[in-house]
């Protein structure tokens, strides 16, 4: 990029930012508008060209100084560090792009384009140019010091997909068993070999562990350990006939490449508790509550502890109180106003304002409190909300000697609280709940039910499945329970599936209705599923039985009426890595099998239509 270039964008970054900050806005709308506006100026060029360095930092030096509201005649504190402010929202950051890593994913969607035998002038070109039969996904074939600056970018681009490629397993012709990568999280299988190689051993091919469209077991556990046998054995293989090992991107759940999927790739090794930060971003809060909520998490108000260790002031003695260090938890419920302030709004009110319990866990609980307050507010706007106000009074103490707190501060809250939910309840959109009686219904007479369920133990990574098929009369007509070692659990719904079909095709049953609580898996054998998804040859296997010559429909249930199956899913867990067929119920599953009988049913609470 040339320098002059360079000037040209930092000048049209620049210029929509004056007018952007005539008048005060929220932390929330300037987030927005750096997102939509300042970080996709250069979007179009990130495709195609590797930024400068240089570039990058100024261009985030921008945002930085636009966000926390830096001018060039005014310098403003920068609350939270950049790089949390960087992080994905789930990882406890807003989300704003970080340039140099969005430019580098969206180079490996070319580079991924490229590597999907894309048609087109500027695909041949590089191919013939560069490549010369190599692969884009292989690294030898990216070495090439003589070249463009455009393919400089997609080599670029193309670590990070050297991240996530691999193998999709189809007849194993194509695909080396050592030295490709096939499983994703293993990597190369050389490095896990149990015992030196042969010569001959290392040019083999995943096909040459495979006897009639299964992996042969003894040849695998004299060469690897077993729990890799284990993960080898959850992959359905494909037909030797029709099947093709196909190059999938591991980066997404759909195995096609997404910029968003490449782009989180770089905070893989974050720390940050997701299921926390997903939950706080989920909840219905006004927008300057909902960031003054993310900005106290992070514990980065201005208290005057904070302003101490900042080097701002030297007195970090509380303001109000003036006796003791002035720390978020002083703030909030320690200092007598804020005491005072809970006691008041608490009258009535159904919330944890207990002091005694720690400061984290006293924030959550209440954080996560949805039961309504007075019958109209849920529990946790209305903490947030006394949260916002605690803090505005408190700093309006520190700039204003003369404030005085107001007569009615649990009015003022509630007021807030309720006209902001007032304004943002679409009444023609409120979905209520409905409790329903949920219970196992036998099939129409001559037809047969298969209830199917998966489930997956993350502590292990395995998976197990386990389905029953069972006639009009309400009697058992076969079982299975299946031990597998995987690590995601709509593959474990997916196997419960195909061997329950297989089960009934084979029995000769040709009437039959099959139940599932993955709603999940219900939509993935009801759609059209791409060649590079994941989960193709067992989707595919699923998608076989279902298209024979019967009667054959596949419906979503409730997991209250799929204990069986799900009991029987539990006990695969302790059984052999292979299929066990009961022709017979296990005797621990007799009371379900008593309760479904008798019709009994389970309350669900469930939207109401």
């Amino acid at each position: 990029m040339a320098v002059s270039q360079r000037r040209r964008t930092r000048r049209s970054l620049r210029k929509p930012k004056a007018s952007w900050l005539i008048g005060r806005v929220f932390l929330s709308l300037l987030r927005g508008l750096i997102k939509s506006v300042t970080s996709a100026l250069l979007i179009y060029v990130m495709q195609s060209t590797k930024l400068p360095s240089e570039v990058c930092n100024n261009l985030e030096k921008i945002n930085r100084d636009f966000l926390w509201g830096n001018t060039s005649d005014t310098k403003k504190i920068h609350l939270v560090n950049w790089d949390t402010v960087c992080l994905p929202k789930q990882l406890g950051g807003l989300g704003t792009k970080k340039m140099n890593m969005m430019n580098q994913a969206l180079l490996a969607k070319a580079g991924w384009r490229l590597s999907q035998k894309v048609t087109g002038l500027w695909g041949n070109l590089l191919k013939d140019k560069y490549l010369r039969g190599g692969h884009m996904t292989v690294y030898d074939s990216l070495k090439d010091m003589n070249c463009s600056s455009t393919w400089r970018g997609l080599s670029y681009g193309a670590k990070l997909l050297f991240e996530g490629v691999h193998w999709r397993v189809g007849d194993g012709c194509r695909i080396s068993f050592w030295t490709d990568i096939w499983i994703l999280e293993l990597g190369k299988l050389l490095r896990h070999a149990s015992c030196p190689l042969f010569d001959n051993q290392s040019n083999e091919k995943v096909s040459d562990y495979l006897t009639a469209n299964e992996w042969n077991l003894r040849k695998l556990s004299s060469i690897l350990p077993w729990h890799i046998v284990h993960r080898i054995f959850s992959i359905h293989i494909g037909s030797i006939h029709d099947a093709e090992d196909t190059v999938i991107c591991g980066l997404s759940k759909t195995g096609d490449f997404s910029v968003n999927s490449a782009y989180k790739t770089h905070f893989n090794n974050s720390e940050a508790d997701s299921w926390k930060w997903k939950f706080i971003w989920k909840l219905k809060l006004p927008p300057r509550v909902l960031y003054f909520i993310w900005i106290l998490l992070h514990g980065k108000l201005l208290t005057n502890v904070n302003r101490a260790i900042r080097g701002f002031t030297l007195d970090s003695t509380r303001v109000r109180c003036k006796e003791g260090c002035e720390d978020l938890e002083h703030v909030f419920r320690g200092c007598n106003v804020s005491r005072g302030i809970w006691e008041v709004i608490c009258k009535g009110v159904t919330m944890n304002t207990s002091f005694k319990v720690d400061w984290h866990e006293w924030l959550f609980t209440n954080l996560m409190c949805s039961k309504l307050c007075l019958g109209r507010i849920p529990g946790y706007l209305f903490f947030a909300v006394t949260l916002w106000f605690i803090w505005k009074w408190r700093c309006d103490r520190v700039f204003d000697s003369v404030f005085q707190l107001p007569r009615c501060p649990g009015k003022i809250i509630w007021n807030y609280a309720d006209e902001w939910l007032a304004a943002n309840t679409d009444m023609d959109k409120v979905v209520g709940m409905k409790s329903y009686l949920i219970c196992w219904t036998p099939p129409p007479l001559d037809w047969l039910k298969l209830n199917v369920d998966g489930i997956s133990i993350p502590d292990t990574s395995s998976i197990s499945a386990g389905g029953v098929i069972r006639d009009s009369n309400k009697r058992w007509l076969i079982g299975f329970a299946l031990n597998k070692c995987s690590c995601i659990v709509i593959e474990a719904e997916l196997w419960g599936i195909f061997e329950d079909l297989k089960l009934a095709w084979n029995a000769g049953f040709r009437k039959v209705m099959v139940e599932s609580d993955s709603q999940t898996a219900v939509l993935l054998l009801s759609n059209i599923i791409p060649l590079n998804h994941p989960l193709f040859n067992i989707i595919r296997a699923c998608k076989s039985i279902l298209e024979n010559e019967w009667s054959c429909n596949l419906h979503h249930n409730y997991r209250e009426s799929n204990r069986v199956a799900d009991f029987l899913a539990n006990l695969g867990h302790a059984l052999d890595l292979k299929l066990t067929v009961f022709e017979e119920p296990p005797t621990q599953i007799s009371s379900i099998l008593e309760d479904d009988c008798k019709g009994d049913a389970v309350a669900r609470m469930i939207p109401s239509s």
